[in-house]
């Protein structure tokens, strides 16, 4: 038999790594309205933010000399800047600054998502209209990206794996499956892993680290890209292709729409094709790691828990400092993929049978 482990961002956040929505937000916002405060200049910002360079030598004499070291700070200022009409965001930064303080880049896709389909309900029937409007989201979408993927190669490069203990999470990608994994008792005769395909979500090629024995090259498929391989170019937007608000879209036969739907960018290398082999193969396992299984890789993970190969699902949950554990939040992500309840209650593992995800331990500190 074997396991198909899924890795999201609650795996990175375990080592340590800053790559949570909140923080790349507050890291981006932080430059450029310190940089606008300092110097009245937004540079190629323009994309996402407006200002006012009539009052540029007023707004340098008040804000000047103001110092942002959290994000409360941040949120102030902003809200000065905004009320004395200095600056002020553009239309979708406007949309996912407003939820700052709980937002997760999972959420923006969807924000993007969200703001698509609402173009072309407030202009329904206006085909130009909306290609405009939407060319105009695209732009402010890809500029976002890029702040993003910049923000996460600074990550990715003052990060250092050997400044932590391995071995727990290491153990745990090893450990065998057991018979009380699955809800029909005889369902699999072996219980020993074949082979292991790790489906990375993440950006960072932290996975990397655990090479050898546990982690092969040929096992990892970065199915939303990698940082550090032009032939895995990052892949970002909404990925659920599903249901009816999409194929709204396609009538509209508008190209425009589709440019940040991941589908069409799983078509750029060969990722998709080894994680869908390896489905196809024989029965499998899933085991979760820091993935919160949302919406926005609705169509990929849809697939994966539906199909027959897959005989249980195993949700490796967070527990914060306060003892509090995720397992329900992400059974019910879980639950909105499958269309048979009464499968999806068949294959995902119940709490007492799942563990929490191991977080590493810094040896350094």
């Amino acid at each position: 038999m074997n396991r198909l482990i899924i890795v999201g961002n609650g795996f990175d956040k375990a080592h340590g790594l800053e790559t949570g929505y909140n923080d790349f937000l507050f890291d981006y916002l932080k430059k450029i309205v310190s940089d606008f405060v300092t110097t009245g200049i937004l540079g190629k910002n323009k994309v996402l933010f407006k200002s006012e360079p009539r009052f540029k030598v007023a707004m340098l004499s008040k804000y000047s000399h103001r110092k942002i070291s959290s994000p409360e700070e941040l949120k102030t200022l902003i809200k000065e800047l905004h009320d004395d009409n200095y600056l002020k965001m553009q239309g979708f930064l406007q949309r996912i600054y407003q939820n700052f303080s709980s937002k997760k880049w999972v959420d923006i896709e969807l924000d993007y998502f969200d703001a698509i389909n609402a173009i072309v309900k407030n202009l329904k029937g206006n085909n130009d209209r909306i290609e405009q409007n939407v060319k105009g989201l695209n732009e402010q979408f890809g500029a976002l990206k890029e702040a993003l993927i910049g923000y996460l190669e600074g990550v990715n490069k003052g990060f250092e794996s050997k400044e932590f203990d391995l071995s727990q999470m290491t153990k745990s990608f090893a450990s065998e499956i057991a018979q009380n994994n699955f809800s029909q008792n005889g369902i699999i005769d072996g219980r020993e892993i074949e082979d292991r395909m790790f489906l990375v979500f993440n950006y960072i090629p932290l996975i990397r680290d655990y090479y050898p024995p546990m982690v092969k090259p040929k096992n990892i498929v970065h199915i939303h890209g990698v940082l550090d391989d032009k032939l895995q170019l990052p892949i970002f937007g909404y990925g659920n292709d599903n249901g009816d608000t999409y194929r709204d879209l396609e009538e509209l036969r508008s190209n425009e729409v589709f440019r940040n739907i991941k589908s069409f960018g799983y078509g750029k290398n060969d990722n998709y094709r080894k994680m869908y082999l390896f489905v196809e193969s024989k029965p499998f396992q899933v085991s979760i790691y820091g993935h919160s299984c949302g919406l926005t890789d609705g169509t990929l993970l849809k697939y994966i828990f539906e199909h027959e190969n897959c005989k249980s699902i195993k949700i490796n949950y967070y527990v914060d400092e306060n003892g509090k554990d995720n397992y329900t939040e992400i059974h019910y992500e879980i639950a909105r993929h499958f269309s048979d309840k009464n499968l999806m209650r068949k294959k995902v593992m119940t709490f007492e049978k799942c563990e929490p995800m191991p977080q590493p331990k810094n040896t350094k500190k």
